[in-house]
């Protein structure tokens, strides 16, 4: 395959994960079901990936998990639980999600450890902005907060989510958006405009 690395984050403990795309095959990877394939129609998009290395640069796990038509994760973070948080553009739907139109940006999130089999678990995904051209331009994890930066039809955004735990989720206001069963949730979102040079930081 021919990997891009196109976001890095360190956690507390020492671990790396780097974010990007790629075309065809990646070694270890676990696939997700709407990949674009090594082979067919969708063969020659891209695919959002990530990949965990433990503080001694030894491969922990990686995740391809992307859309049929071009994705590419752009933006990576850890949780304090070591909880990965993976920001990104996709121009069709992602698994677990639903597509708004043209290109969306996303959120997904990745259990820290591999299950009883090896594979890497997603906890939730999420696609989010306008009609036309939207990028993912920047995400920070800061406590219960995860903070996108967006471009939105050439219009600077800023996203913010509350992560809670699944045990809290049942006393959260109306409007709660929980995705996934794994524990952690994107509860909200709340854009508003915010200068240009936020948004490209």
């Amino acid at each position: 395959g021919t990997p891009w690395g196109l976001g890095l984050a360190v956690s507390a403990d020492g671990k790396v994960a780097v974010a990007g795309s790629n075309k065809g095959t990646l070694n270890g990877a676990t696939n997700g079901p709407l990949n674009s394939g090594e082979s067919g129609s969708f063969a020659e998009n891209t695919d959002s990936f990530v990949t965990v290395y433990d503080a001694d640069g030894q491969e922990i796990w990686t995740a391809r998990r992307g859309a049929r038509q071009d994705d590419a994760a752009t933006q990576v973070a850890f949780g304090a639980d070591g909880t990965v948080y993976v920001a990104g553009n996709t121009k069709s739907v992602m698994p677990g999600s639903s597509a708004i139109g043209g290109q969306d940006s996303y959120i997904q999130a990745f259990k820290p450890d591999v299950d009883s089999k090896g594979l890497v678990q997603p906890v939730f995904t999420q696609q989010f902005g306008a009609a036309g051209l939207d990028q993912a331009a920047g995400m920070v994890v800061d406590g219960t907060n995860l903070v996108t930066a967006t471009i939105e039809d050439g219009r600077a955004v800023r996203a913010r989510a509350t992560i809670l735990a699944r045990a809290a989720a049942d006393a959260i206001a109306p409007g709660v958006r929980p995705r996934g069963p794994y524990g952690s949730h994107l509860c909200r979102r709340r854009p508003r405009s915010v200068p240009a040079g936020y948004a490209k930081g």
